[in-house]
């Protein structure tokens, strides 16, 4: 038996396979990250896709910059 999994970003109409949105990894991610701040904060990623959640992440945790008028 072949096991089909599809990471897309919408459904299909007849479903012989199990959809991943693409909404849920990037939410699985950023919980994961979340969860584990305290170690993951300090490391380097080389993926650019991982790295660019961590500085989200870390965007989020800053002060909001406030504009002059």
């Amino acid at each position: 038996m072949v096991r089909i999994v599809v990471f897309a970003s919408g459904g299909a109409e007849e479903r012989r396979f199990q959809v991943i949105s693409l909404a849920h990894v990037t939410e699985f991610l950023r919980s994961y990250l979340r969860e584990h701040w305290q170690v993951l904060h300090h490391a380097q990623f080389r993926d650019p896709v991982l790295s660019l959640l961590m500085t989200l992440e870390k965007a989020g945790d800053a002060a909001p910059v406030e504009e002059d008028s």
